[in-house]
């Protein structure tokens, strides 16, 4: 009998695909997965009378359905959980509704699902036990350094990362592994800086994919589903972009979902909601504002939400008058209503002078506050800490860490190699901490304690550029002088992980459940995702920077600084 192994990830891949019934064969590449909670919207409902209904896939918003009448249906096997009708409160469906008052919800391996109160626990199937909270096994892994699998019979086992993690189904193999995580397994593993990950369905979300493939990103990566098309694609930095109903311009023009469209920023941007107006627009710096039910003084006003169930009705509150009411259980602390500062709602209100305000956290989810004199030392520090960097007399509380070292003349080390996060001090004058496996130390100067950094490799700041060749794909950093021209083709050249983090820098902070604040928080998130994954890699790619100057050259000024 041959018996195929899953890894956890794998599983719960497996059944998430499996809740997506239906639709005719498509492509689709991580990125778009990634953004499956950026939900495109084709209707328009009403939050305090409506329930916004998707698709199978979860992706599109197609009808509205009334709270009253249960808003939309469940998907099959889910029920309707914490519904309020009569207040607006349409619940949520999932396979298991437990009392969240005193409980919460316990899985274990393959189909054990229970409610469980917080003083009992689990009840966890016969041979098994509550690893951590909610999750019943027969094997409880270390999850810094062990990855959960599952067996023949249902059974889960362990199985070290440093080993490889989980065996692979057969005709896949793994990809993507690190000291401290597995990867995940795959039919063919894809450079993710030059390609793009794609997968075929033939139904929709429904079944497991039925083919996964590699597409270059200068031919474009993965083809988008229906009629969307690809988005912000920049060959030249290796980036493929993102599928959508409607390409904006970001800088001139805010996306709207309702219909897929663009609108000008400088009309106005997308139209509100009908019975909402647009608020704190400042279309000469392309700012289009948000839309509310009424608008606010910021400068004199605060927004206030009135719930009744789960109906909310926004107002304006004068700062001067003390501002929104606090929640219950909670009061008004740091308010200095002549100077318009109106503070904020916490459950204890301590003097920030001399005390340290602590909470206790509680297994139902709930926290209290008390406060902590500076001159007793402050809060307590979690176990396993100690207090590190306190001076009483001046209240000045410090920090709680693992370790605590001379800042003057210790670097604090971490062994994040074995897992267990242990730290230790080092001498700045013998180097300082040990550098990654593959960099070395940089701009050191012991003598006046600088430990300098790790890089991949040490240029002169003042004589030399750090290169890299992108275009070739070589990826091994060099130095060129700067008295033969630095890098090639550039007069100075910018990191590929500096060029994005620009582009996300550039991009307003405006969040909201609105169309401009979905738009900014779906190009937000796409580049937030490639500037993680460049941090945890050692290939710091750089770009020329011509090929930037044409896009951000004040960002790219700024950066050059």
């Amino acid at each position: 009998m041959k018996f195929v192994y899953y890894t956890l990830l794998s599983a719960w891949a497996a059944a998430a695909a499996s809740e997506q019934p239906g639709r005719s064969s498509f492509t689709f590449n991580f990125e778009d997965g990634l953004q499956r909670d950026l939900k495109k919207t084709i209707v328009s409902c009403d939050p305090k009378t409506e329930e916004t209904c998707y698709d199978e896939t979860y992706t599109t918003a197609v009808s509205c359905a009334l709270i009253s009448d249960g808003g939309c249906p469940c998907p099959e096997g889910q029920e309707r959980c914490g519904a309020d009708l009569a207040n607006g409160c349409v619940g949520w469906c999932t396979d298991l509704c437990c009392d969240w008052t005193n409980e919460y919800a316990c899985y274990g391996d393959i189909n054990f699902k229970a409610c469980a109160t917080y003083g009992d626990g689990c009840p966890c199937p016969e041979g098994q036990s509550e690893c951590y909270l909610g999750f019943c096994s027969n094997a409880c892994c270390d999850m810094s350094t062990e990855e959960y699998c599952y067996g023949p019979d249902n059974t889960s086992f362990c199985a070290p990362f440093a080993d490889g993690g989980c065996p692979c189904p057969d005709g896949q193999e793994r990809c993507g592994a690190e000291t401290q995580s597995s990867g995940w397994c795959a039919v063919e593993c894809c450079d993710s800086y030059t390609e793009e990950t794609c997968f075929e369905y033939d139904d929709g979300y429904s079944k497991p994919y039925t083919n996964q493939y590699c597409a270059a990103i200068v031919d474009g990566g993965c083809p988008c589903p229906g009629d969307q098309v690809k988005c912000d694609t920049d060959l030249s930095a290796n980036y493929a972009g993102w599928c959508a109903d409607v390409c904006c311009d970001y800088n001139t023009e805010e996306t709207c979902y309702n219909p897929p469209s663009c609108a000008l920023i400088a009309d106005g941007g997308c139209p509100c909601p009908a019975g909402q107006e647009r608020c704190g627009a400042d279309l000469a710096n392309n700012n289009t504002g948000w839309c509310a039910d009424d608008c606010c003084d910021l400068n004199t006003e605060e927004i206030c939400y009135n719930y009744t169930g789960c109906i909310s009705n926004q107002y304006c509150a004068a700062i001067s008058d003390g501002g929104c009411p606090c929640p219950d259980g909670t009061e008004r602390c740091g308010a200095d209503l002549e100077n318009n500062v109106v503070g904020w709602c916490d459950v204890i209100c301590c003097d920030a002078a001399t005390q340290e305000t602590c909470y206790e956290y509680y297994d139902n989810g709930t926290y209290n506050g008390y406060c902590a004199a500076i001159a007793d030392g402050g809060c307590p520090c979690p176990d396993g800490t100690e207090r590190c960097g306190a001076d009483l007399e001046n209240n000045v509380v410090g920090w709680c860490d693992v370790i605590c070292c001379d800042m003057a003349t210790q670097e604090t080390c971490y062994d994040w190699e074995s897992g267990t996060y242990n730290g230790y001090c080092a001498a700045i004058a013998d180097g300082g901490c040990p550098c990654p496996d593959g960099t070395e130390r940089c701009g050191a100067d012991l003598e006046n304690n600088d430990v300098g950094w790790c890089d991949v490799i040490c240029c002169n700041a003042t004589t030399e550029e750090t290169c890299y060749d992108w275009a070739s794909g070589n990826y091994t950093p060099y130095c060129a002088a700067i008295t033969n021209g630095g890098c090639p083709k550039s007069s100075g050249a910018v990191s590929y992980l500096h060029y994005l983090e620009a582009k996300y820098d550039e991009l307003p902070a405006i969040i909201g459940d609105n169309d401009l604040g979905r738009d900014m928080f779906h190009k937000k998130f796409a580049l937030k995702q490639k500037i993680e994954a460049l941090r945890h890699s050692t290939k710091l790619y750089v770009m020329p920077a011509e090929l930037l100057m044409s896009k951000n050259p004040e960002q790219y000024i700024r950066e050059k600084k």
